[in-house]
């Protein structure tokens, strides 16, 4: 991309997530309640432990659902930043993304000078991105098994824009990301199960200017949530009879910064520290009642129909993450070629909304279940990433990660696919 006049684009994106579902399968949960001074099976209750399961960790799952789609745009602001680099680090003297190309002198026999860069044109862009998404979560404490796997696939389209030289040699580019995410989650307790699924829109945006970028993308996920669990103790009625399934609306909003920095280690190869934040709020619609059809444990003891509470909390959570990506490249036939690997240590600082209330009358309960969180454990990330520039401002990039640590297995594949003019 040449420089010279600033320009500018405007956005509009549309955009879709589809799943397919969930495999994973998990031992029989045993969490327990507080009965009379006594602790017996959760199970006592038919909104019990599946319930408990489902409770107490919707609220991390539904954000690492909204944290999967921000992964997304990262990769389109980190493909991005790379094609703005050597415009904005070398402007006058080196050609965009030419690591190995020399100064771009007139042919002046006696002092060469350097030729005024060619004047800008508008320059937006549209990309579009197939994922894929699993993760596992052992969570066993004394009070139960709160294992679950999420599995998610999808895609997500967007278009942004880019203004040039505000500040001298630097870019912005600013664009909308929109779509449809589905997500499936499993549980320990047989007949446990979850899914979340709505429409979602956001904005992101990066600055450039030599070595130094910065990036955001704000989101808000509007989803319903779909959720399964059975009576295994026939306590309302047959053993493992038909399972209860209300739906619940809830909000995810998401705001994500990172900041880098670029340093180039010789011409074809560079190390780039970055560190930032991501804040994700979950509230829900309020309309948490389940329709139980006798003698309910959640109002006291009634021999007709009445309804239970299903405990949902509002939450969020913060992270925190820094780490470094490591890179080259080289061109072969006029296609360019830019290989990168970063690693990541983050860690959830502040996690809300996640106790789960026993659920008997409450003049019998003991203290609340709380269900254990990701609160303060400190996980990798590991990304490998093929930044493929075809020419005519076609490009490709396939990435793969694995994310681990502290009970946490997971892992993702997505394809960037890009057209710039």
């Amino acid at each position: 991309m040449s420089l010279g006049q600033r320009h500018l684009s405007c956005a509009a994106t549309i955009g879709l997530f589809f799943l397919a579902g969930s495999t994973a399968t998990y031992a029989q949960s045993t969490c327990t309640t507080v009965f009379f001074g006594r602790d017996l099976p959760f199970g006592f209750s038919p909104l019990s432990c599946s319930q408990a399961a489902v409770v107490g960790t919707m609220n991390s799952v539904a954000q690492e659902t909204s944290q999967v789609a921000i992964g997304s745009v990262d990769l389109v602001l980190q493909n991005r930043r790379d094609e703005l680099y050597y415009s904005t680090a070398h402007a006058y003297s080196m050609a965009p993304l030419g690591y190995a190309s020399d100064p771009v002198v007139s042919k002046a026999p006696i002092t060469p000078t350097p030729v005024p860069p060619p004047q800008a044109a508008i320059a937006p862009a549209v990309w579009l991105q197939p994922v894929g998404d699993w993760q596992r979560v052992n969570l066993i404490t004394a009070t139960g098994d709160f294992s679950h796997g999420t599995d998610s696939g999808g895609v997500q389209a967007g278009l942004d824009g880019t203004i040039t030289n505000i500040i001298g040699a630097d870019a912005v580019v600013m664009g909308i990301v929109g779509g449809y995410t589905d997500s499936r989650a499993s549980y320990a307790n047989p007949g446990s199960a979850a899914r979340i699924s709505g429409p979602g829109i956001g904005v992101y945006g990066t600055y450039v200017k030599s070595g130094f970028s910065a990036d955001f993308v704000t989101k808000w996920d509007f989803f319903d949530l779909k959720y399964s669990f059975v009576d295994q103790s026939g306590f309302y009625g047959p053993p493992g009879g038909a399972p209860f399934s209300p739906s619940i609306r809830l909000t995810n909003f998401t705001v994500a910064a990172n900041v880098q920095y670029r340093f180039d280690l010789t011409k074809s190869a560079f190390f780039e520290p970055t560190a930032g934040f991501s804040y994700v709020d979950t509230r829900y619609d309020g309309n948490q009642t389940i329709p139980v059809p006798r003698f309910s444990g959640c109002t006291g003891f009634s021999p007709t129909p009445s309804t239970c509470s299903f405990g949902l909390q509002d939450g969020y959570s913060v992270r925190v993450q820094g780490g470094a990506r490591f890179g080259t490249e080289w061109i072969n036939n006029g296609v360019t070629f830019i290989p990168s690997l970063t690693a990541l240590a983050y860690s959830d600082v502040k996690i809300t909304g996640n106790a789960t209330q026993n659920l008997v009358p409450a003049s019998l309960a003991g203290p609340p279940l709380i269900t254990p969180t990701d609160e303060g454990k400190v996980r990798g990330q590991v990304r490998v990433a093929m930044d493929i520039q075809i020419g005519n401002g076609f490009s490709m990039c396939p990435e793969a990660e694995v994310r681990f640590g502290n009970d946490l297995f997971a892992g993702g594949l997505r394809l960037n696919l890009r057209k710039q003019w």
